[in-house]
Parts: structure tokens; sequence; C-alpha cells
């Protein structure tokens, strides 16, 4: 799948005037990016506001791989965590999870 066709799948049959009215992406700048290529910048906003992960078009035009969304994804996810939730999932891990609580 290259940009132009995730660009159809997301969008639909919207037209480019209201996709780039919806995105807040200028009119006549983003038609001009449909004929040729569509940017990173224009894309992340298509995604947002198509209620898409941002990261999908990146990974789409080769800008990230899914390996750096997950990477991201985790890093995230292990800094928000309690402790109770990280020594849960070391146990899971492990394989000495009893089900009990911490």
């Amino acid at each position: 799948m290259d940009i132009h066709e995730w660009y159809e799948q997301v969008t639909g049959k919207d037209s480019i005037n209201a996709v780039a009215t919806k995105a807040g992406i200028a009119p006549a700048t983003f038609y001009k990016q449909v004929r040729k290529t569509i940017t990173p910048t224009s894309a992340v906003r298509i995604a947002r506001a198509y209620g898409r992960p941002p990261t999908e078009p990146l990974v789409v035009m080769g800008l990230l791989t899914q390996e750096d969304v997950d990477a991201l994804a985790s890093s995230g996810s292990l800094s928000r965590a309690g402790d109770a939730e990280l020594v849960r999932e070391l146990a899971r891990r492990l394989g000495v999870d009893d089900g009990g609580e911490v």
C-alpha cells in the first residue's frame, strides 16, 4: 500500500476540499499534494482528523517501521505502569504468576 491508497481508504469518497478542511490544510496546497506526493505533515493531520493513529501514514510512507511504533508504545506504557503492575507483568513473564495480589 502506498500513501495514495492509504488516503483513499481513510477518506473514502470525501472530496479533496472536504478532507483539507477537516484536516486543517489549505485546500489549494492539498490539491497539489494529492496530484503528486502527500507530505508527512498532511498525512498525519488527515489521520488525526479521521480518527486514525498518526503513526499509521508514517509507516505506510516508510518513515517509521512497525517496530518503531511498537517500541514507542511499550516504553510509554512502562513509564505509566505502577509498581504492582510491573511486578505482576514480570511474574507473568517469568512463569511465576500465582494469580495472587502483589
